[in-house]
């Protein structure tokens, strides 16, 4: 791996000194999921797809699968290991999120892997699922601002009529949920848990804080 890192480096015609390589390994194990189209991030994606080979053996050596999805134009890591977990209410969002996913792209309602189901929905699946109240607006807010940052959705405007902010589902939730999402999803039906519990309560999901 070492000669392969020394080999891309001494390649000038790339333009990869070994401070950007690090960088860019450094910037996908913080962020979990990296997008072609980010403005910000582009030349970080040109490396990694380019130098897939080495990112594949490195991220292999922790344990973590390093992949490419060409079709979808993103790329990123699924770890062998669990950072902090997602508390209850994060969880069944995520599930409910894919959920809702998976129905608008059997719908073709997607656009580039990507959907935008109505957000309220979210709320309505979420009372219909675990039986109990909407969350409150504050709870609701915090929970979709961590799955923004685990790379799994975007969030855009506020809706003046559902006063939340829209939301984007990437195809990268697919990748952090596991096939049984539904069983997973169906679990919580009959496990009540207050708000305490929601704040306390860590998942094993696959999902990553990534920034």
């Amino acid at each position: 791996m070492l000669r392969e890192f020394e080999k891309i480096v001494d390649t000038n015609s790339n333009g990869i000194d070994a401070a950007a390589l690090k960088a860019v390994a450094a910037r996908l194990r913080e962020r979990q999921f990296i997008f072609k189209e980010s403005r910000a991030l582009g030349r970080t994606y040109d490396i990694l797809v380019s130098q897939q080979d080495y990112f594949e053996d490195l991220f292999a050596a922790f344990g973590d699968e390093f992949f490419v999805d060409n079709h979808f134009g993103y790329c990123g890591i699924i770890p062998k290991a669990n950072r902090p977990g997602l508390n209850q209410l994060e969880t069944i969002f995520l599930l409910i999120l894919a959920k809702m996913h998976d129905m608008e792209c059997r719908k073709a309602r997607s656009e580039n892997g990507r959907s935008q189901p109505s957000e309220a929905i979210l709320l309505d699946e979420y009372c219909l699922a675990t039986g109990r109240a909407k969350p409150k607006p504050r709870d609701t807010k915090s929970a979709l601002d961590r799955l923004r940052k685990a790379g799994v959705i975007e969030l855009g405007k506020v809706n003046e009529l559902s006063e939340m902010q829209e939301i984007t589902i990437l195809p990268s939730i697919m990748r952090v949920v596991s096939a049984n999402y539904l069983t997973a999803l169906s679990a919580f039906t009959d496990s009540p848990a207050s708000d305490d519990d929601q704040d306390e309560d860590k998942s094993e999901t696959e999902a990553e804080d990534s920034q």
